[in-house]
């Protein structure tokens, strides 16, 4: 009889995964379509491209407090705080549905609270999985993010065209909300790993910790470049329609949902540092070829940006492994470094991808890109290094404390 992939994980891990997967499907369909369907976000709402731009990338500058939110994290209980700020997710959404006022205090929010969330999350995996199998609890969890382009973004599409705007938030919200409970319920049972409260310490900022977070931050950078851009173009090379735009990234989730399962199979035997490196690579060189050829037939444009995808999510998922065993007495902390350098340099790229899109077209915009992740592989090739493998226990967790 076939066992289940989850049945060499601790029982804690088995029961909360559900949850976090139908979670993070949720919050991360609603951090990615405002990207997808940016011109007609701005349209409905009222304001500019560069407007929402700015919105955006104020939302993304939450991550400044992600230090502080790594240490509550490191001393408290992961779980509770998984539970509070999947809440102030779901309220973000709710917030986010009434007009353009809302739409700017609810992203704001749910930029801050996801940030909490994911934070919180990647600590818990690091302090109930040991490192060597990580990779492929971190691969399921990510799966979502291709799970919010092959469900989320197509649904979004089809509500944004046939309702309005404000339907794609609201939609999340009603979704989310039972998933907030069932995240709740986890947090009622306790912690998972070690005491509800414990002394932490300030993360080292060593050679592994700072040329690790260097390179993962210019690999998010130049990531960002696409991201910003790929609804814009869709719009104006082939004058794709929301609904349109929604189907096609089905295309980019199906190739982010291999590089997920990928990543879930072969980071833990490839090493992250490599599996990084790899992906990166595959996205630079995506990048690269649309800014040589910006409006390609359709399905070579839909091939090249699926291509960039699949990169990316490759190496975004061993980041993320590799990153909650760089220093593993303030995992959060490092977690926290991580996500707000990381996303404070796609908050710059937001506001910098757009001028960069309108003012020089799509053309620069990913000659740009292709050249920030360049310097995250060659960061990586020359100066990085793998944190080294610690010890387990017999059922797989790591040792904490």
């Amino acid at each position: 009889m076939r066992h289940s992939p989850l049945a060499e994980f601790p029982a804690p891990v088995r029961r909360a995964l559900p949850w976090l997967v139908g979670f993070r499907l949720v919050s991360n369909s609603a951090v990615r379509f405002p990207f997808t369907f940016l011109p007609a976000l701005a349209r409905g709402s009222g304001l500019s491209v560069e407007a929402l731009s700015l919105v955006l990338s104020l939302r993304d500058l939450t991550a400044m407090a992600a230090p502080s939110v790594g240490r509550v994290a490191d001393r408290r209980n992961s779980t509770f705080v998984m539970g509070v700020a999947s809440a102030a997710v779901v309220l973000g959404l709710g917030l986010s549905s009434l007009g353009a006022i809302g739409l700017v205090i609810g992203f704001f929010l749910l930029g801050f609270a996801k940030l909490i969330f994911d934070i919180s999350m990647n600590a818990w995996v690091g302090d109930n999985v040991a490192y060597e199998r990580r990779g492929r609890v971190i691969g399921l969890i990510e799966l979502s993010w291709a799970g919010s382009a092959l469900i989320g973004l197509p649904i979004l599409g089809l509500l944004i065209n046939g309702v309005g705007w404000w339907a794609a938030t609201a939609f999340l919200c009603l979704v989310g909300l039972p998933l907030v409970a069932g995240i709740a319920r986890q947090a009622q049972g306790g912690p998972i790993a070690g005491a509800a409260e414990r002394e932490v310490r300030r993360p080292t900022a060593n050679r592994m910790v700072v040329v690790s977070l260097a390179a993962f931050a210019a690999m998010a950078l130049g990531s960002q470049f696409m991201l910003i851009g790929h609804g814009l173009w869709l719009e104006d090379t082939y004058g794709f329609d929301p609904a349109r735009i929604g189907f096609a990234a089905m295309t980019i989730g199906v190739i982010e949902a291999v590089a997920s399962t990928a990543s879930s199979s072969v980071t833990d035997r490839w090493g992250k540092k490599n599996s990084v490196i790899a992906g990166t690579a595959l996205l630079t060189l995506a990048m690269g070829m649309l800014a040589s050829n910006p409006d390609p037939p359709i399905p070579q444009g839909l091939a090249l940006l699926a291509l960039a995808f699949l990169g990316f999510e490759f190496a975004l998922v061993s980041s993320i492994s590799m990153t909650t065993e760089l220093d593993p007495e303030a995992r959060a902390q490092v977690m926290g470094w991580s996500l707000g350098l990381s996303t404070v340099t796609r908050a710059a790229g937001s506001v910098v991808g757009a001028w960069i899109y309108l003012e020089h077209g799509f053309s620069w915009l990913m000659a740009t890109g292709a050249s920030a992740s360049a310097l995250c592989v060659a960061i990586l090739v020359f100066l990085g290094l793998e944190p080294p493998t610690p010890d387990a226990d017999i059922d797989g967790t790591t040792r904490v404390g």
